[in-house]
């Protein structure tokens, strides 16, 4: 299986949606691990990853070596089996834009309602739950164990706290 890692800030100059792009286009199997332990970060970037992944042809298995955080928890989500380690963490959060001085946008208040929103959406759909109380999780930016999430429906399977995807 090949793997691509995702140990970094979404958006950053490591973890670009083209540099992404380039690296899934350049599999050679029909399965693909993607390694996640990251911070999140930009909404858009990690948006047209999630979008990548979903077109992918083969198998996609995310493994949250660390931490999910915000956007990462997206990718996650869009590979058809998510494996976590024991003692990572998946982070449900809102989205944020910050101004110029480092505080919330609070002119961005409609944008940051819509890209909630459709966030939210691609959270209910792994552990059935409402939007509503997707939007009150990602409201109260609700930090997963891999016990819970997998209780939850979130995760597929649980995995011994050795790096699963850098031992394989």
């Amino acid at each position: 299986m090949d793997k691509i890692y995702i140990y970094d800030e979404i958006g950053g100059s490591d973890i670009a949606a083209k540099q992404f792009v380039i690296k899934l286009n350049a599999v050679k199997t029909d399965e693909v691990g993607i390694c996640i332990n990251s911070p999140g970060g930009d909404m858009f970037e990690g948006m047209a990853i999630h979008n990548a992944i979903k077109h992918f042809k083969g198998k996609t298995i995310a493994y949250i070596d660390g931490l999910a955080y915000g956007m990462a928890s997206i990718i996650a989500l869009a590979c058809d089996e998510i494996h976590m380690s024991e003692n990572a963490f998946l982070c449900i959060s809102e989205v944020r834009i910050f101004g110029p001085n480092g505080k919330i946008d609070e002119s961005k208040i409609e944008e940051i309602k819509k890209s909630n929103s459709v966030l939210a959406e691609i959270y209910m759909i792994r552990p059935k739950k409402t939007k509503s109380e997707m939007l009150e999780m990602m409201r109260q930016e609700t930090f997963l164990t891999a016990e819970y999430a997998k209780e939850i429906g979130f995760v597929d399977y649980i995995y011994e706290e050795v790096e699963e995807c850098a031992a394989k």
